[in-house]
């Protein structure tokens, strides 16, 4: 969310967040670094439209391809998705995850 949700500050209590990466929409990373429990993870980055989420879980960046994928698309139920536009969501394209916007 472009703008930081509130939760409680115990949220992830039992969670090891300051090893995880917390990815949020483009030019709102500054508000997530100051805001409890956000800031509590080990590092924030920004995303934008049409991310491509590599090998990786950790390795973004941006596509070079548009959001019409051709081929086998999965979602993360494993289910093969049709051809042509996807909705918006992260999916499984050529073994690795896609987001599309």
């Amino acid at each position: 969310a472009e703008d930081v949700p509130a939760t409680k500050t115990d949220a992830f209590l039992e969670s090891s967040i300051a090893t995880a990466t917390l990815y949020v929409p483009e030019g709102s990373v500054e508000k997530y670094q100051k805001s409890t429990p956000w800031k509590d993870f080990g590092s924030i980055k920004a995303i934008g439209d049409d991310t491509v989420i590599g090998d990786d879980a950790t390795d973004i960046s941006s596509p070079a391809n548009s959001p019409v994928y051709e081929g086998e698309v999965y979602d993360l139920q494993g289910r093969k998705m049709a051809g042509g536009a996807l909705r918006k969501g992260i999916y499984i394209r050529d073994g690795r995850k896609v987001m599309s916007n």
